[in-house]
């Protein structure tokens, strides 16, 4: 079942350079590695990033307040899907949500980047 759902949509170029000193507030230390690592294309990476926490975090029914974006990280398989893990007040809203897993949805061209995510309840029903 459904919980809730949430989507962003953000300017590429609020994210510049890949070692911006906010970075650290932001992204997860696997994130900011996951950047650097797209060299000419870290400030597209970071934009999809940063827009797939807020889709998740509006899924869970919050904002960045309660949940700091670093309590949500972003990585991705091997096939480049992105997956969502959850910390601190993140994990704890997520679980008095009954949220069991959180899909998100990352892409981004030229100038933007958008995500989607959708909260799942720990039980399927169907």
């Amino acid at each position: 079942m459904i919980i809730g759902n949430g989507t962003d949509v953000v300017r590429v170029s609020r994210f510049g350079g890949a070692d911006k000193p906010s970075f650290g507030r932001i992204f997860t230390e696997a994130e900011q590695e996951y950047i650097r690592g797209k060299g000419e294309g870290s400030g597209q990476t970071a934009a999809g990033l940063f827009a797939a926490k807020e889709a998740v975090v509006k899924s869970l029914g919050e904002g960045f307040g309660k949940i700091r974006p670093a309590d949500i990280e972003i990585t991705h398989d091997d096939a480049g899907k992105p997956l969502v893990s959850l910390y601190n007040n993140a994990r704890l809203v997520a679980d008095m949500k009954s949220v069991g897993m959180i899909h998100v949805s990352v892409s981004h061209d030229g100038e933007y980047a958008v995500a989607f995510a959708v909260a799942e309840n720990q039980t399927r029903e169907g």
